[in-house]
């Protein structure tokens, strides 16, 4: 945890048991634009422009709300193309999609597993499925890096708008010192950037000029932001703001502090057995050690 993070939180506690209300729109770090205020700089971590991004929820609700968009099965392609031993709450959430659209898991999910012997998924065997089932497939969905390994955001360099990535979800608990249950993160691509395409809607999915003219009368925001529910969590924010700040300091414009390469060579001795290792690696190692394998 940062440790500008008490502090910050400190005084939204402070400002919440003076102003109560009021502190939506109180600066500094007015509730109701905590999110806006630090777009920028999360579009920078994962490689998107402004409106592409936004912040709300949880990584799971937000995979739900994608699907729900993105998700529109039909007799011919209705299948879900995902790793296996995918994070089991993203498991879980794909097959209830599944199942909400009225098909079978058992049909409409691949899984693919490596190779035997393999620890690892080869390239080479994603495109083989992709060309052979292809025309049956409806969502690829694919974790940046196995949560074995690590996260992605805040860990590695991402260009999600360069990639052409549809659509993109994630947590910010780890790498970006949010903690336990912190606030999630959610990409759409700019081509979808006035789809209006039907979802799942609320009040903060309207446009902020006209939201609190409580007329009923949608008006969705372009963009990332038209697929918000409710306003951000303060508490929440604060974290991830406190966080930004110390990258912040570390002019990440000029230094991409998580595209550090360098090689290893190390020798790790354990009893009689000797590890050489030589890899081009980014933020930290990696060992795998099999369970037949007693230190």
């Amino acid at each position: 945890m940062p440790k500008g993070t008490k502090h910050l939180m400190d005084e939204q506690f402070e400002k919440w048991a003076n102003m109560g209300v009021f502190g939506h729109l109180q600066e500094p770090l007015a509730w109701a634009k905590s999110d806006q205020s630090i777009l920028d700089s999360i579009a920078e971590l994962v490689g998107a422009q402004r409106t592409e991004v936004a912040l709300m929820n949880s990584l799971t609700v937000n995979l739900h709300i994608l699907l729900t968009a993105f998700y529109k099965p039909t007799p011919k392609r209705h299948k879900i193309f995902i790793e296996s031993k995918a994070f089991p709450s993203d498991h879980y959430a794909i097959e209830s999609q599944i199942r909400l659209k009225g098909f079978a898991v058992e049909e409409s999910l691949i899984c693919m597993h490596p190779r035997t012997g393999d620890d690892c998924i080869r390239n080479e065997d994603i495109i083989a499925l992709i060309e052979e089932q292809g025309d049956t497939i409806a969502i690829i969905w694919f974790s940046a890096i196995h949560y074995y390994t690590a996260h992605a955001f805040a860990n590695i360099p991402l260009s999600l708008h360069e990639w052409d990535v549809d659509f993109a979800c994630w947590c910010t608990y780890k790498y970006s010192c949010s903690g336990a249950g912190g606030i999630g993160g959610f990409f759409v691509h700019k081509r979808f950037e006035t789809d209006k395409r039907e979802r799942m809607v609320g009040w903060w999915g309207h446009k902020e000029e006209t939201r609190f003219f409580m007329n009923n009368q949608l008006e969705l925001e372009n963009g990332a932001a038209g697929y918000r529910i409710s306003n951000p969590p303060m508490m929440l924010m604060v974290p991830l703001i406190a966080f930004l700040d110390v990258i912040a300091l570390l002019l990440i414009s000029q230094c991409n502090i998580f595209s550090f390469s360098f090689q290893i060579r190390r020798k790790f001795m354990f009893d009689k057995l000797l590890i050489l290792i030589r890899y081009n690696v980014l933020c930290k190692l990696l060992l795998y050690i099999y369970k037949k394998f007693y230190i």
